[in-house]
C-alpha cells in the first residue's frame, strides 16, 4: 500500500549554542510519499525517513541552521497504483484571508529564495 505523510519542520538559527531570534525561526511542511503495508508500518516509516531529513548548515551570516522534526502531522492511505495527477495532498481553508495568509508566506519565502540564488 502506498501513503502519504505530511511532517513539520523547524529550522532554528543559532551562534556559539546560543538560539538567535526565535521569532524568526522558519517552519516548512513536507509531504512525502512511501510504501507499507499497515498503517503502523506506514508511521513508523515516515518518521523514519523525516528524521534522516533533518539537516544542519552554516548559513551566510556564520549562523548554524537546524532542521528539526517537529510533528508527524497527518498520515493518508493512496490509491495501490501511483499514476498521474494522483493526489498526495489538499487543504481546505474557511475563508480567502486564511489562504491569503499562507499563500503570501509562500510568495514571500519563494521571492527571497530566488534573491539568495542570484
Amino acid at each position: 500500500m502506498w501513503w502519504s505523510a505530511k511532517l513539520l519542520y523547524k529550522a532554528v538559527h543559532s551562534r556559539n549554542g546560543r538560539t538567535i531570534q526565535p521569532g524568526r525561526n522558519m517552519y516548512e511542511e513536507s509531504v512525502i510519499v512511501l510504501q507499507a503495508n499497515k498503517l503502523r508500518d506506514a508511521e513508523k516509516k515516515a518518521l523514519s525517513i523525516a528524521k534522516t531529513n533533518e539537516n544542519r548548515y552554516l548559513n551566510e551570516k556564520g549562523e548554524l541552521v537546524k532542521w528539526k522534526l517537529i510533528q508527524l502531522v497527518e498520515i493518508q492511505e493512496l490509491q495501490d497504483k501511483l499514476k498521474d495527477g494522483l493526489e498526495v495532498s489538499s487543504r481546505l481553508f474557511k475563508n480567502m484571508s486564511a489562504f491569503r495568509k499562507v499563500d503570501a508566506l509562500v510568495k514571500r519565502n519563494k521571492r527571497r529564495d530566488k534573491q539568495h540564488l542570484v
